[in-house]
């Protein structure tokens, strides 16, 4: 979906990073990021319309305006992260490390790692909360599994069970006790 180009555009990464390497990650980041939100039928209507360069005036504005471009950039980079740091050899799992440079240490891998994260969560509610204040020219979307306080407010909670009532509420009852 994202060109080489358009991920270096969006993403934190440098300009003249390798982005081949990172654009692998990029079907299990839409999978896991970008198609709980936007759902099969937009995700693949814009698929099909970037693949083809005929993007309407809607898609458009939600790639640029509504930010979704960035959103699937970081999203693709936070996917890579670890890949990033660190790759598999046939010795085993080497940190990336060249001449001129030293890689991180894990603890600042970890910050950078919740830095993305975050900056992901708040990207990631910015298209939510685009696409639910312009449902009328998204009729793909499916307002009311995105769980935003703008068109799911009193809903929000009908998908999403209490955690503590499924790990403690239903304990079993063990019908062999007389």
């Amino acid at each position: 979906m994202l060109t080489k180009s358009l991920l270096a555009q969006y993403s934190p990464l440098p300009k003249n990073y390798n982005f081949d390497e990172v654009l692998l990650y990029e079907p299990i980041a839409l999978e896991i990021w970008v198609k709980p939100i936007l759902g099969e039928l937009l995700l693949t209507e814009l698929e099909e319309q970037m693949e083809n360069n005929t993007l309407s005036d809607e898609n458009q504005a939600l790639l640029t305006s509504g930010g979704l471009l960035q959103f699937i950039a970081y999203a693709i980079t936070f996917q890579a992260l670890p890949f990033i740091y660190a790759r598999f050899t046939e010795t085993g799992i080497v940190i990336n490390d060249s001449d001129n440079s030293k890689s991180v240490d894990l603890k600042s891998l970890n910050y950078i790692s919740d830095s993305v994260r975050r900056t992901l969560e708040v990207l990631k509610d910015k298209v939510k909360d685009y696409l639910c204040t312009r449902q009328e020219y998204y009729p793909l979307f499916s307002p009311c599994d995105c769980g935003c306080d703008s068109c799911c407010e009193d809903n929000d909670k009908l998908n999403s069970p209490n955690p503590l009532f499924q790990l403690y509420g239903l304990q079993r009852r063990d019908e062999n006790i007389n």
